[in-house]
């Protein structure tokens, strides 16, 4: 049956493009002799009768009117790519959205229109036989195979750690075409709630350290302590957070964090404008919170190198091994 919908598919597809082309070939025969959309036409028809020979020649009387084509030929060819869109995977350059499509299945939604409760997609880095798993979330902007977050993935891994990447699922459907906005961030501590038992639940076991990215470390940040009075977890890292959003410093994210038991690293640049050295010297966080400030970071802890003479690469190797000898003191 799929080899079927995929010749079908393939076939309306080459209709399809031998239809445009046609189309494109006489619109463009159709503008070199300065026909356009609101005058009549200006076609030397005879010059047009001549060069008219494929795929079969007709009389300029017998076909429609330049405007008849305009109004009814283009339209149609609109209306068949939207048609083959859903169906035809021999045409990817015509889906909606420039982000790279999920490979996996597309999770189902529930009557009421939310998403069901479907296991959570993670990506893997470092050896399952890793004394301690990392679980990262991303931020609000950025999926978790964003450079960023792969390439902290990949120097933590370096590190011993085994380390896994979920998404919400507002930024999972984006990989679909639908534009979600950022939801409130305490409105998905459930879902990431659920990635750890889900992580759990497909046999990693051991030492557990939940953080994420900026809006994930956030999130996480905020069931820590739960999660740590159940034994879930051991402790949080944070990368980047958000302590208020950039030029708000009124706006505070950081009521919770006064009283934080979970150990907790956050890593933060120095020129991060959603918290500074400055700032965040005056918050009054929890004895339980250490902030490791690596020099001349942005939000996503890049540094520039003329400037401070750290490379991207440089901070992440600081960022694993604070990471590693943090855990060898926390996890007994």
């Amino acid at each position: 049956m799929d080899n079927l919908v995929q010749i079908s598919s393939m076939g309306l597809t080459a209709c399809f493009i031998v239809l445009a082309v046609q189309e494109a070939r006489e619109l463009l025969f159709y503008w070199s002799n300065g026909w356009n959309f609101f005058e009549d036409s200006k076609i030397n028809w005879a010059t047009y009768y001549n060069r008219r020979t494929w795929p079969f020649p007709q009389r300029p009387e017998d076909r429609m009117s330049n405007k008849q084509r305009v109004c009814f030929g283009r339209p149609f060819f609109i209306v068949l790519v939207g048609f083959l869109q859903p169906f035809s995977p021999m045409l990817p350059c015509i889906r909606s959205s420039g982000v790279r499509k999920f490979t996996g299945p597309k999770p189902p939604t529930t009557i009421s229109g939310s998403r069901s409760l479907m296991p959570t997609s993670f990506l893997f880095d470092g050896f399952d036989t890793a004394p301690v798993t990392i679980l990262l979330a991303h931020g609000a902007g950025a999926s978790m195979d964003s450079p960023s977050m792969t390439a902290t993935a990949k120097a933590l891994a370096t590190a011993g750690f085994q380390v896994a990447r979920f998404e919400f699922h507002y930024m999972a459907a984006r990989r679909y075409g639908q534009r979600k906005p950022p939801p409130r961030a305490e409105t998905v501590n459930p879902e990431y709630i659920k990635a750890i038992a889900d992580l759990r639940a497909m046999g990693v076991t051991g030492p557990l350290i939940i953080g994420g990215k900026s809006m994930g470390g956030r999130v996480a940040s905020m069931i820590a302590d739960e999660m740590l009075a159940k034994g879930e977890i051991s402790g949080l890292v944070c990368l980047g957070y958000p302590f208020h959003p950039p030029a708000k410093p009124e706006q505070l994210r950081t009521k919770h964090l006064a009283d934080l038991k979970t150990p907790t690293l956050i890593f933060q640049g120095t020129r991060d404008e959603f918290g500074t050295r400055e700032e965040v010297a005056t918050y009054g966080l929890s004895d339980a919170i250490e902030v490791i400030w690596l020099e001349d970071g942005d939000h996503d802890l890049k540094p520039r190198k003329s400037v401070s003479g750290f490379s991207t690469a440089d901070h992440l190797k600081t960022l694993a091994g604070t990471v590693k000898a943090w855990t060898g003191r926390i996890v007994s």
